[in-house]
């Protein structure tokens, strides 16, 4: 339709981008092939679509990568969609630290992998200490979260210094309930309920179409 344009999500790593991401073009590869095929049919608006955790290495190569998009090839880069974003509103700083003490501290009472029934079970046990994460489990619910949210949030804190240790457990434990979400809904990647958020939250107005 007239006005409308179309969007592409870039999946990052092993994908748009090989190697290290910085302005050192000999560790610098990228997928030119892909990024002129986008080119020649006219898309130049995109949105990062990532699989990661938030923290300052993490945050700043993917500011590099946007910077890199933006100047070097013309890309207008609208953000970047994580699987944080699933759960982002639902989960805060101090419950995440209470878990990553219950989980990775020096009194840990769990040990099992960070998805799957045996870690639901273990997050509902212990509802009284985690009311917010333990009701997140339950169920994928896109009216509390926005696509992109998590990582817009995070990068600001770069500017003050780095990301904080408490906002990295929030995010690792985000992106744990997001794929568990995800398993849960029938999906074999926490991408497929990324992209759901996305089509209910994220997209602009103006997209017309979307290419993954």
């Amino acid at each position: 339709p007239e006005g409308h344009r179309c969007v592409a999500l870039l999946d990052v790593d092993h994908t748009l981008l090989f190697g290290t991401c910085g302005f050192d073009d000999a560790a610098l590869q990228l997928n030119d092939a892909m990024l002129d095929a986008l080119v020649s049919h006219g898309v130049r608006d995109v949105f990062l679509f990532t699989d990661m955790t938030l923290s300052t290495a993490s945050v700043q190569e993917r500011l590099t990568l946007v910077e890199i998009l933006r100047e070097r090839y013309e890309f207008e880069v609208h953000g970047a969609l994580t699987p944080c974003d699933l759960t982002w509103e639902a989960i805060d700083e101090a419950e995440a630290m209470r878990l990553h003490e219950l989980c990775f501290g020096p009194e840990s009472v769990y040990d099992g992998v960070l998805y799957g029934e045996s870690f639901a079970e273990f997050l509902r046990s212990n509802r009284d200490e985690l009311p917010r994460i333990a009701e997140a489990v339950e169920a994928y619910d896109p009216s509390r979260n926005v696509a992109g949210s998590a990582f817009a949030e995070v990068a600001l804190q770069l500017e003050g210094g780095g990301v904080k240790r408490e906002t990295t457990a929030r995010s690792m434990f985000a992106k744990a309930l997001g794929d568990h979400l995800s398993a849960t809904c029938g999906y074999p990647h926490s991408k497929g309920l990324m992209l759901d958020l996305f089509l209910r939250t994220g997209a602009p107005e103006w997209a017309g179409s979307i290419v993954v």
